[in-house]
Protein backbone atom coordinates (compact mmCIF):
# COMPACT_ATOMS: atom_id res chain seq x y z
CA UNK A 1 0.00 0.00 0.00
CA UNK A 2 1.49 3.35 -1.02
CA UNK A 3 1.48 6.46 1.13
CA UNK A 4 -1.34 8.94 0.59
CA UNK A 5 0.25 12.34 -0.14
CA UNK A 6 -2.88 14.12 1.09
CA UNK A 7 -2.40 12.55 4.51
CA UNK A 8 1.39 12.66 4.58
CA UNK A 9 2.91 14.94 1.92
CA UNK A 10 6.62 14.31 1.33
CA UNK A 11 8.99 16.89 2.80
CA UNK A 12 10.48 17.24 -0.69
CA UNK A 13 7.36 19.20 -1.64
CA UNK A 14 8.59 22.06 0.61
CA UNK A 15 11.44 24.27 -0.56
CA UNK A 16 13.97 25.63 1.90
CA UNK A 17 15.60 27.39 -1.08
CA UNK A 18 12.83 29.43 -2.74
CA UNK A 19 15.50 31.38 -4.63
CA UNK A 20 16.03 28.15 -6.60
CA UNK A 21 12.51 26.68 -6.68
CA UNK A 22 9.20 27.31 -4.92
CA UNK A 23 6.40 24.89 -4.13
CA UNK A 24 2.84 26.08 -4.73
CA UNK A 25 1.23 22.96 -3.30
CA UNK A 26 -2.21 23.23 -1.70
CA UNK A 27 -2.51 26.84 -0.63
CA UNK A 28 -0.86 30.19 -1.22
CA UNK A 29 0.20 30.11 2.44
CA UNK A 30 2.84 27.50 1.61
CA UNK A 31 4.55 30.08 -0.59
CA UNK A 32 4.58 32.57 2.28
CA UNK A 33 5.89 29.92 4.68
CA UNK A 34 8.77 28.96 2.38
CA UNK A 35 9.75 32.61 2.03
CA UNK A 36 9.49 33.21 5.79
CA UNK A 37 11.69 30.19 6.54
CA UNK A 38 14.21 31.36 3.93
CA UNK A 39 14.24 34.87 5.43
CA UNK A 40 15.11 33.39 8.81
CA UNK A 41 11.89 33.85 10.75
CA UNK A 42 11.76 31.48 13.73
CA UNK A 43 8.19 32.30 14.82
CA UNK A 44 5.22 32.50 12.47
CA UNK A 45 1.68 33.29 13.63
CA UNK A 46 -1.21 32.40 11.34
CA UNK A 47 -4.30 34.61 11.26
CA UNK A 48 -7.41 33.93 9.21
CA UNK A 49 -6.56 30.30 8.40
CA UNK A 50 -9.99 28.98 9.18
CA UNK A 51 -10.71 26.45 6.40
CA UNK A 52 -14.28 25.15 6.41
CA UNK A 53 -14.94 25.40 2.67
CA UNK A 54 -16.75 22.07 2.82
CA UNK A 55 -19.09 23.42 5.49
CA UNK A 56 -20.77 26.07 3.32
CA UNK A 57 -18.52 28.92 4.37
CA UNK A 58 -17.33 31.29 1.70
CA UNK A 59 -14.12 32.87 0.55
CA UNK A 60 -13.65 36.52 1.55
CA UNK A 61 -14.18 37.39 -2.11
CA UNK A 62 -17.68 36.55 -3.37
CA UNK A 63 -16.26 36.17 -6.90
CA UNK A 64 -13.84 33.42 -5.83
CA UNK A 65 -14.25 30.55 -8.26
CA UNK A 66 -12.90 27.05 -7.77
CA UNK A 67 -13.21 26.56 -11.50
CA UNK A 68 -15.73 23.79 -11.07
CA UNK A 69 -12.93 21.21 -10.93
CA UNK A 70 -12.67 20.75 -7.17
CA UNK A 71 -15.33 20.10 -4.59
CA UNK A 72 -15.12 22.40 -1.60
CA UNK A 73 -14.40 19.54 0.84
CA UNK A 74 -11.50 18.44 -1.40
CA UNK A 75 -10.16 21.98 -1.26
CA UNK A 76 -10.15 21.74 2.55
CA UNK A 77 -8.35 18.38 2.36
CA UNK A 78 -5.68 19.78 0.04
CA UNK A 79 -5.15 22.93 2.09
CA UNK A 80 -4.95 20.88 5.29
CA UNK A 81 -2.39 18.65 3.63
CA UNK A 82 -0.30 21.71 2.76
CA UNK A 83 -0.43 22.70 6.44
CA UNK A 84 0.73 19.20 7.38
CA UNK A 85 3.70 19.81 5.08
CA UNK A 86 4.36 23.23 6.66
CA UNK A 87 4.21 21.59 10.11
CA UNK A 88 6.66 18.89 9.02
CA UNK A 89 9.05 21.49 7.63
CA UNK A 90 8.72 23.69 10.72
CA UNK A 91 9.67 20.82 13.01
CA UNK A 92 12.64 19.96 10.81
CA UNK A 93 13.82 23.60 10.60
CA UNK A 94 13.12 24.63 14.19
CA UNK A 95 10.50 27.19 13.22
CA UNK A 96 7.56 27.72 15.58
CA UNK A 97 4.35 27.97 13.53
CA UNK A 98 1.29 28.83 15.63
CA UNK A 99 -2.35 29.16 14.61
CA UNK A 100 -3.80 32.32 16.18
CA UNK A 101 -6.97 32.28 14.10
CA UNK A 102 -10.18 32.69 16.07
CA UNK A 103 -12.25 29.58 15.51
CA UNK A 104 -11.94 27.72 12.27
CA UNK A 105 -11.12 24.14 11.44
CA UNK A 106 -7.34 24.14 11.05
CA UNK A 107 -5.90 22.04 13.87
CA UNK A 108 -2.53 21.06 12.40
CA UNK A 109 -0.49 23.71 14.23
CA UNK A 110 -0.51 24.47 17.95
CA UNK A 111 -2.93 27.24 18.86
CA UNK A 112 -2.37 30.41 20.83
CA UNK A 113 -4.98 33.16 21.00
CA UNK A 114 -4.19 36.42 19.28
CA UNK A 115 -4.67 38.20 22.59
CA UNK A 116 -1.94 36.06 24.16
CA UNK A 117 0.36 36.64 21.18
CA UNK A 118 0.17 40.43 21.44
CA UNK A 119 0.61 40.59 25.24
Amino acid sequence: ESANPLKDPPIEWFSYEPDKWLSKYGTSLITAAQLAFYMGFKEIYLLGCDLGFGLNSHHFDSNYNLGGHMARNKLDDTMTSAHVLIRKASLEAGVNVVNSTRGGYLEVHPRLSLEDVIK
